[in-house]
């Protein structure tokens, strides 16, 4: 959300490049079995929805990146009002935690997956996460692979019971 006041352009669009990347790589990895019925948005979903939402942000800047990396054009007329969508329901949020001096209030905690491409991304945005936001206690990323694709969270309490 704060990419586009917080960072340089060229930086917040690699930024964002490197993470709908992870989405592409987790789509490859699930090899087509998802359960486009769950609660979870299948990765290809999280990468044009991170495309749209960011080019929104600054789109005269960002319209012509790579043609929106693959975005169907009906999907990029509605950017700009998804940012605003997004931006209404984040930025007080993510504007109150803002600090000047870097912190240590994201932690990377258990990971069972070191080498993988998302624990080492999550890596990354953890350590800029610090350098430009501070909370109350600190908050502990843990990475554990359960074996599924877009597997829901485990405190949902209907977890995979429930089938379409």
């Amino acid at each position: 959300m704060l990419l586009h006041l917080l960072y340089e352009e060229e930086t917040a669009q690699a930024m964002v490049q490197s993470t709908v990347d992870v989405f592409l790589a987790e789509a490859d990895e699930a090899d087509g079995d998802i359960a486009f019925w769950d609660t979870h948005g299948a990765s290809e979903q999280r990468y044009y929805n991170t495309i749209c939402i960011f080019a929104g942000g600054n789109w005269d800047v960002r319209v012509e990146m790579d043609a929106l990396m693959g975005l169907p054009e009906d999907r990029a007329n509605l950017c700009e009002v998804e940012f605003e969508q997004a931006d209404y329901s984040w930025g007080n949020v993510l504007a109150n935690i803002a600090i000047d001096i870097p912190g240590t209030t994201f932690v990377l905690g258990e990971a069972d997956m070191a080498a993988s491409i998302t624990v080492n991304t999550i890596r990354e945005k953890l350590t800029a996460l610090n350098s430009d936001f501070g909370l109350e206690n600190p908050l502990v990323v843990n990475v554990v692979s359960c074996g599924e694709p877009n597997a829901p969270p485990p405190w949902m309490p209907y977890r995979r019971a429930r089938t379409p």
